[in-house]
């Protein structure tokens, strides 16, 4: 971590349906526009990291989730060029409503194989390595 940069701190959910994930990717405009990610984002002063990834699944993809029914999978520390981004990250398997990308993202399920085929923003690669680790029996 470059001390010298602020800290970006984020939450990511990696939404799971049978054997499939949800990964999003970020729309022109934005930062990294072009690149997948797990979805998520900041989180807010005051704010768990649970909270903050139930508000920003619901304002990203339109669903519900509990924070009772999240499970750490890991805990991402990536530096950027700009930031040092410090990103809980949680595994959901159950929510109310039907993920859309109701910020232009476009969407997609795929398979743990799948996602080494999408260009995945550089923070992510450690929660695709984690899903390996813990789904590759």
């Amino acid at each position: 971590m470059n001390s010298k940069n602020p800290h970006l701190f984020c939450a990511a959910g990696v939404l799971k349906r049978d054997e499939l994930y949800l990964i999003a990717k970020r729309p022109e405009g934005k930062p990294f526009a072009g690149f997948w990610e797990f979805p998520g984002g900041k989180i807010a002063p005051q704010e768990t990291p649970e909270e903050a990834l139930k508000r920003e699944l619901q304002e990203e993809l339109g669903i519900t989730i509990h924070i009772t029914a999240l499970q750490k999978i890991t805990d991402v520390s990536y530096a950027y060029p700009e930031f040092n981004l410090l990103m809980p990250t949680f595994l959901c398997e159950n929510w109310e409503g039907e993920p859309q990308g109701c910020e232009g993202q476009i969407l997609q399920w795929v398979t743990l194989q799948e996602l080494d085929h999408h260009e995945i923003l550089p923070a992510s690669t450690a929660i695709t390595l984690s899903l390996q680790k813990l789904f590759s029996e």
